[in-house]
Formats: C-alpha cells, structure tokens, sequence
C-alpha cells in the first residue's frame, strides 16, 4: 500500500532540511579538522609533534594526584562550627566545595568567622542538596553552620 501523497511531500520537505542540516554540519567538521592540521603544524614548526601541559605559572592549574574530603555536624542550630580545625592549604588555582547534605532540613550558612556565621555577615543559600565552590587558601578559615541542629556539610578540595 502506498503512502498517502501528503505524507510523501512532507517526508521530501523534511528529508531536505535535514539533508541541509548535515552539509552545515560536514562543513564545520571539514573546518575543524584544518584548524587542528595548522596548529599540527605550528607545533611540529615550534620543535614539538603534541601539546605541551602549560607551564607552572601559565593561569592553567595542573591536575593533582589527590584530594581531600571532611565533613560537620552541625551540633547547634545558629551556633558557628569551623569547617576544620586542622590547616589544608589550597593551591592557587583550586577551590574548595562546601556541599549541604542532601538530607539537611535547614539552610546552611557560611562565614569567614564565627561572629560573621552566626551573623549579618554570612551566605546563607545554601539549601539541602546543594553546593558552592569558593577560592580560599586554607579550608579552616571557614565557620559553618544550620538553621536546624544535626544537618552536615561536606567539603571537597584537590591537594
């Protein structure tokens, strides 16, 4: 049984839209793959076939082998707890994650002392579930705390 007539002239009308859709698409790859052979080039002119890692001081961290993890209950609500008593460097260039447990029924707040936790001075967004990534130099100089005793924050930092 043949298709209806209507149904065949749409399927041409869309058939060539995506056959248009293609050719865009085979001109950009077609466009990335020169791009990729000159800077091939460019490389191999400089003395070097691969690209090298950037340098020490380029504006580029370099990856790192480990990292590090903690976490506190807050044991009062309202009542400021550093994140860690213990001194983890960060390195330029690399942030640290505070994550809300995602079972937390209250608003973590975030301060860089006890005084500015507990008070005016603090970022309290940060509801169950989510998280934040600031750029410190040492994951103690944070004081955390709840709207709700008992909720957790975590932590995340590349060493």
């Amino acid at each position: 049984m043949p298709l209806p007539e209507e149904y065949t002239l749409y399927l041409k009308a869309n058939l060539t839209a995506l056959e248009r859709f293609a050719a865009l698409f085979s001109g950009l790859d077609e466009r990335l793959d020169y791009t990729n052979m000159l800077l091939t080039k460019i490389l191999e002119a400089q003395g070097g076939g691969t690209t090298p890692p950037p340098p020490s001081g380029s504006g580029f961290p370099l990856n790192r082998e480990t990292f590090v993890t903690g976490q506190v209950t807050i044991a009062t609500a309202d009542t400021a707890q550093q994140l860690t008593t213990s001194s983890i460097a960060i390195p330029d260039g690399f942030w640290l994650t505070i994550v809300s447990a995602p079972a937390n029924t209250g608003y973590v707040k975030i301060g860089n002392s006890k005084g500015d936790a507990e008070g005016g001075q603090t970022f309290n967004g940060l509801d169950a579930g989510l998280a934040v990534a600031l750029r410190v130099k040492n994951v103690n100089s944070l004081w955390v705390t709840s709207t709700v005793a008992a909720d957790v924050v975590s932590f995340i930092v590349e060493r």
